[in-house]
């Protein structure tokens, strides 16, 4: 009962360490390039519009659409940027400690 436990744990903290990555690089993709969000914002003729926009040219997910739009935009300065970079890092090694751990059990 014990194994089923930890592997569950280990299942939802490597599903929940993917969706933050799509989350955080949704918001490095955007910030790294705001001009490009911002073009599709301004020529959008409403929110829905503009996260059809945003999947079509960023190839973003509905999910990840909606957190560029509601992001802020003290997120584009280069240190802001710098940080979500370091996070994406360190969450892409994170999945791969846990499925490496998973791969063992």
């Amino acid at each position: 009962m014990r194994d089923r436990d930890s592997e569950i744990s280990a299942s939802a903290q490597l599903q929940l360490a993917r969706d933050e990555l799509l989350v955080v690089e949704a918001v490095e993709a955007a910030a790294s390039n705001a001009h490009g969000v911002l073009d599709v914002l301004l020529t959008s003729s409403d929110a829905e519009s503009a996260v059809e926009a945003l999947q079509e040219q960023f190839g973003l997910t509905q999910i990840q659409a909606h957190v560029v739009m509601d992001m802020q935009f003290r997120r584009v300065t280069q240190i802001e940027r710098r940080k979500f970079r370091e996070r994406c890092e360190a969450l892409i090694e994170r999945i791969r400690d846990i499925e490496a751990q998973t791969h063992r059990s």
